[in-house]
């Protein structure tokens, strides 16, 4: 008599056990979903920062005045989000103007070029500190018009704006382009960038 309960003693505790381990596993997998998860997410955001959307520029004249309005930015930008891309090239005229929240700039035959401000582009407040900070370590810039012809023989594109710092595209969605990783003049630009940046916060 006396080891009847004991063993229902036992089985009990077992049990209790069991579930212990099962609410444990149970914990265990959902933690691994959220991980896999955040993984996923990160990467696809990662893939994102790489990639962009050419699109033909359908916003008002005057592009370089803001207005409480940026229905064609958005519209732009949710067509490039849609495709997997985090932003967009707009094309006016066959020619090069800026992305849908940035500017834009790019290695061409060795030299650093940016759609210059007459083709009503915003001018963007990075974009001005990033130029001058290339003048300071003698790497011109030349603003002029952009064909989009260029982007054929490129070696990097990258977007200015004050959310992202300077920021490059690995391809375009609608287009044969891919970065040169190999690309020094880029990587002194953006580590001229960077430092003039350090130089900034020093100073102020």
């Amino acid at each position: 008599m006396g080891f009847f309960p004991y063993s229902i003693g036992m089985i009990k505790k077992l049990e209790k056990l069991q579930n212990d381990l099962a609410w444990w596993q149970d914990q265990l997998n959902r933690s691994r979903k959220e991980s896999l998860r955040s993984i996923r997410d990160a990467h696809v955001q990662h893939l994102r920062r790489e990639i962009a959307k050419l699109n033909q520029d359908n916003r008002w004249a005057h592009c370089n005045i803001k207005t409480t309005s940026l229905l064609g930015n958005v519209l732009n930008m949710n067509d490039a989000y849609g495709d997997g891309c985090n932003e967009t090239i707009l094309i006016r005229d066959n020619k090069i103007v800026e992305g849908g929240a940035c500017n834009i700039f790019m290695t061409y035959e060795n030299e650093i070029y940016t759609p210059s401000l007459e083709e009503n582009i915003l001018p963007g407040v990075t974009r001005e500190f990033f130029i001058s900070s290339l003048q300071k370590k003698n790497i011109n810039v030349k603003q002029v018009d952009c064909p989009v012809s260029f982007l054929d023989s490129v070696s990097t594109i990258w977007f200015t704006s004050s959310t992202r710092g300077v920021q490059p595209i690995k391809s375009i969605l609608n287009h044969g382009y891919e970065m040169d990783p190999d690309d020094a003049l880029f990587r002194n630009a953006k580590e001229a960038f960077t430092n003039s940046i350090k130089d900034y916060f020093q100073d102020h």
